[in-house]
């Protein structure tokens, strides 16, 4: 968490504010909230690519049978396949919630093709790194059960960031603003 607070506050916080003075006092709920979202969203997504990373250099040599699995109803090449787009996916995440802390419109209009694509893939990761325990409390449910009690989970967190990102503030927010060459 220090570190990540770290990185965000010298490399991405002082630069989204000098591009936020362009407009002064407009939208300063939404800067403030994109800020604080941003950096939420910044901190599970590079703990996640950073658990992704030590993952795979603790089992390198063993991939195949550590990910090759059929957990609940996710089948075995699934869980292979998604650890991999998975860990892409944070990447570029990460990337586009910097763009969205710059207030870069590109940034902004990615999220609608990577959204759905990042949510069904943290639905099926979750489903692989927690299934186990949720089993093991939801004893009388069927897998499919717990597949659905994961899907809700990480819909209400995609939603909530969706619909947040979709409110008529946040779209005048990041349409309305242009950089010039010489604003640095």
């Amino acid at each position: 968490m220090i570190r990540t607070l770290i990185i965000y506050a010298v490399f991405v916080l002082p630069i989204a504010l000098i591009i936020y003075k362009k407009d002064k006092s407009k939208f300063v709920i939404v800067k403030t909230l994109n800020l604080i979202i941003t950096f939420i969203f910044f901190y599970l997504l590079s703990n996640n690519l950073k658990a992704n990373i030590i993952f795979l250099k603790n089992h390198f040599y063993e991939l195949y049978d550590v990910l090759y699995l059929h957990i609940g109803i996710v089948s075995p090449t699934v869980n292979y396949i998604n650890f991999f787009a998975n860990t892409v996916l944070s990447f570029v995440l990460l990337a586009v919630m910097v763009g969205l802390a710059f207030r870069n419109k590109r940034a902004y209009n990615c999220l609608k093709y990577l959204l759905p694509v990042i949510w069904i893939s943290d639905v099926v990761l979750i489903n692989f790194k927690v299934y186990d325990e949720l089993k093991s409390y939801a004893v009388n449910k069927s897998e499919l059960i717990i597949f659905f009690y994961i899907f809700i989970i990480m819909s209400v967190k995609w939603g909530l960031f969706f619909l947040i990102y979709n409110l008529k503030k946040f779209k005048l927010f990041f349409i309305k603003f242009k950089l010039q060459k010489n604003d640095f």
